[in-house]
């Protein structure tokens, strides 16, 4: 049987409680577009008019990557409740993709499964100013289905990126890196919210900046409301390798506000890293109302560890009204104003 276009679907599906339902949770009024023609300004695109089916056991990544290569600038595109199996990359670029009932990936690919790019300097390509508005990923369950998975989520570039309401689950690497691609790029004003990592063979979050790309910072950037569960590595890593020195690669102002952290990993691991190596920058980090802790029988690591052993330099932590639970100390750091503790237990 052909696949059916979205937009003869829905005409033609209005009497069936189904269509009901998709028409119900569509966040604005939808004129569908079909599949050889271009979609009406304003309104959604959805990876159904592309050739995604859910449940078919087929690979649906190029479904999805035409229906946001075909999607305005900014523009919305949306995934129909279901399980969509993808085995290539899918990449997200100054667009909206939002879940609709959260479907689930089941990310088949041995590398990334999405990720997030964009604009720099909120600017467009031509040069002009563009709206204040980033890629934006939300509302979705990745599970993994490869045993080679390098990582479910990665933000590479970008301004005003964010990322909502996720569930990660099952990953055999990590959960979510951001990590700038290449030199002269950037990832600032990140907003991470309501993501839970759950399952992982690696690391639950890392931020980190290449060894050798000149003028790539991360900076600006909030993470609210995530948790980790049953991670095998690391909960939070906060890692910068940089060799460039003068603080021309670094990573500054990131907050970490209302999470909760666990790992399963390594007794004597840290739950939470903080990493620098040659002339690596890491500045301003915030820890405000985190819980930080281990559910393994005996851990002898502690809740933070800040490791600048093999160079570079950390500064201006801050921990703030959190918990540590269930470690062998609260902080580890080389010097003892390297991190300020003010009204948190266990640290």
């Amino acid at each position: 049987m052909m696949k059916s276009n979205w937009s003869s679907f829905l005409r033609s599906s209005a009497r069936t409680t189904f269509a009901g339902l998709v028409v119900s949770l569509l966040p604005v009024s939808l004129t569908a577009t079909a599949q050889t023609g271009s979609p009406a300004p304003g309104q959604p695109v959805s990876v159904l008019d592309f050739g995604a089916i859910p449940g078919d056991g087929q690979d649906d990544s190029a479904a999805f990557q035409s229906a946001l290569d075909a999607a305005p600038t900014n523009g919305l595109v949306v995934v129909p409740a279901g399980t969509y199996e993808l085995d290539s990359t899918v990449t997200v670029a100054n667009r909206h993709l939002q879940g609709l009932g959260m479907p689930a990936l089941l990310c088949r690919m041995a590398d990334t499964c999405v990720e997030i790019g964009g604009w720099q300097g909120n600017r467009q390509q031509d040069g002009s100013a563009s709206k204040l508005f980033g890629s934006r990923f939300e509302r979705f369950r990745l599970v993994g289905g490869n045993d080679q998975l390098r990582r479910a989520v990665r933000v590479s570039m970008g301004d005003y990126p964010r990322l909502e309401r996720l569930l990660i689950q099952d990953i055999a690497g990590d959960c979510l890196l951001v990590q700038p691609r290449r030199a002269f790029s950037w990832v600032e004003n990140l907003l991470v919210r309501d993501v839970k990592c759950d399952g992982t063979g690696g690391d639950g979050f890392i931020v980190r900046v290449p060894q050798d790309a000149d003028q790539t910072f991360i900076n600006e950037t909030i993470w609210s409301n995530i948790e980790t569960r049953s991670v095998a590595g690391r909960a939070f890593v906060i890692h910068n390798p940089s060799n460039i020195g003068g603080g021309e690669a670094k990573i500054s102002k990131l907050q970490i506000e209302y999470s909760e952290f666990d790992s399963i990993g390594s007794s004597d691991a840290p739950i939470v890293s903080l990493e620098t190596e040659n002339d690596g920058l890491i500045e301003f980090v915030l820890f405000h109302w985190v819980t930080i802790e281990s559910t393994s029988g005996s851990r002898t690591g502690p809740c933070i560890d800040a490791d600048s052993s093999n160079g570079g330099l950390i500064e201006r932590i801050f921990v703030e009204g959190s918990i540590c639970f269930g470690a062998g100390s609260g902080v580890q750091a080389p010097e003892s104003g390297t991190i300020s503790v003010e009204s948190s237990a266990g640290f």
